[in-house]
């Protein structure tokens, strides 16, 4: 496979700030001093909101766990995290091509790596 190679150079500075506006909000600048957004800004949004749904982040902290449970119940709540992630991409890319078919809203219930949507109304 020949995939494109995704360049990734995250400032430490730019870093704190998406964390910070996604904790206490406000506007997600630029990482680029000429303000336009790239796709680098992009997955850097992506990367902190991962972050941030899938440990609470600095919004919302999780209560301790005892050490043998944390590890297990953090890693099965990313992978949900994750794939709802790539389901909400899959989702808007049937949007913007046109191929919605989930009616007015669309919802779902992730769990692991399991997908399902769920009757609206």
């Amino acid at each position: 496979m020949n995939a494109r190679p995704v360049a990734i150079r995250l400032d430490v500075d730019y870093g704190r700030r998406l964390l910070e506006v996604l904790a206490r909000g406000g506007p997600i600048n630029s990482s680029d001093p000429d303000g336009r957004r790239r796709v680098f800004d992009m997955l850097a949004v992506a990367g902190a909101c991962l972050f941030t749904a899938s440990s609470h982040g600095p919004a919302l902290p999780q209560p301790d766990l005892d050490e043998g449970g944390r590890e297990e119940e953090m890693e099965e709540h990313v992978a949900a995290v994750v794939n709802a992630a790539d389901f909400l991409l899959r989702a808007f890319a049937a949007l913007q091509d046109g191929r919605w078919e989930f009616g007015q809203t669309l919802a779902a219930v992730v769990r692991g790596d399991v997908v399902h949507r769920t009757p609206v109304g």
